[in-house]
Order: C-alpha cells, then sequence, then structure tokens
C-alpha cells in the first residue's frame, strides 16, 4: 500500500513538473515541436524510470531482512554434537548424494547429510567407517564437520540459516 501511494505520488508529481516546464517560454500558450516534447518525454524517463527501480530494490532488500528475522531474532544456533560414524554413503532419490551417520554405540542418534543432485557433492570425502566430527560455527549458522585430521569435509547450516535467501542455489 505504501509504495503504491509513494508511485503515485511521484507520477502526479513528475506530471505536474512537466506541464510547467513549457511555461518558461515568453509569451502566451506554449506551442511545442516534437523535438521539444521528445525532450519532456524522454527526461521524464530518466527521472521516473530509476527512481521507480530503486523503490523496488528498496522493496526487495525489506524482503530480504525480513527472512533474516522471520523467527523474531530467535534463531536456534548449532550447539555442540557428539562425534559420529560414517555409516554409509548412498545416492539420494533426487539423484544427489546423501551421507547416513550415527552417534557410536547409539543408534538412536543419528542423521543423514544430503547434498541435491547437480551440487558440489562433498559426500566423496567420506568413508565408511570413519569417524567425523560436527563443530558449531563461530556464529552458529551451522557445523564444520571434519575428519580426525581437522580435515574440513563439508559445511551443515542449521535449519534456519538454510531458509535464508542468500543460502539457496540460484
Amino acid at each position: 500500500m505504501r509504495l503504491c501511494l509513494r508511485t503515485t505520488t511521484l507520477a502526479s508529481l513528475l506530471a505536474v513538473s512537466t506541464s510547467f516546464a513549457p511555461a518558461a517560454h515568453a509569451g502566451a500558450a506554449p506551442q511545442l515541436n516534437s523535438s521539444q516534447v521528445s525532450v519532456l518525454v524522454t527526461a521524464s524517463l530518466v527521472l521516473s524510470i530509476p527512481l521507480a527501480m530503486s523503490m523496488g530494490l528498496a522493496r526487495a532488500s525489506e524482503a530480504t531482512g525480513e527472512a533474516s528475522r522471520r523467527s523474531d531474532g530467535k534463531r536456534e544456533k548449532a550447539r555442540p554434537l557428539p562425534p559420529m560414524e560414517v555409516k554409509a554413503i548412498e545416492p539420494a532419490a533426487d539423484g544427489g548424494h546423501a551421507v547416513r551417520l550415527q552417534v557410536p554405540d547409539a543408534p538412536d542418534q543419528h542423521a543423514t547429510l544430503q547434498w541435491p543432485q547437480g551440487a558440489p557433492a562433498p559426500a566423496s570425502r567420506f568413508e565408511i567407517g570413519d569417524v567425523v566430527y560436527l563443530d558449531p560455527t563461530d556464529t552458529g549458522a551451522g557445523w564444520n564437520v571434519k575428519d580426525d585430521d581437522g580435515q574440513l569435509l563439508a559445511f551443515v547450516p542449521t535449519a534456519a540459516a538454510a531458509a535464508d535467501n542468500g543460502s539457496q542455489a540460484w
């Protein structure tokens, strides 16, 4: 609603301002030739298009900010997780890759990491039987998955971080 009102106001101001431009001619009613009309129309477009675009960009940036705040600022940060053993590496239903993990000696504590088809597949860095460590990042946006040597195998975002606009593939 606010954007519509701004656009209407802007259009009205431009229309009024261009109607007064020919009044600068000395004498009676203005007589515009085609060249002068062309200059006025071009000037109106040159001024209105960037303003309209900047309003659209401002609205898009507001939407991006809203996506980051959708949980009212109460985003759950990544917390430490126990070491997990790689149980299986298999193709996912969508053509991507999946790595199944399980906490050793705790079959009820498991996770599956999935990468969609076409995405860089860090699944090739995992080996069945290896133990991996999921260390939370400093910002709490996810976990760095590392092997015994501390080598980074993958990054796993939290659900909130994965839902952010900047985390999605374009």
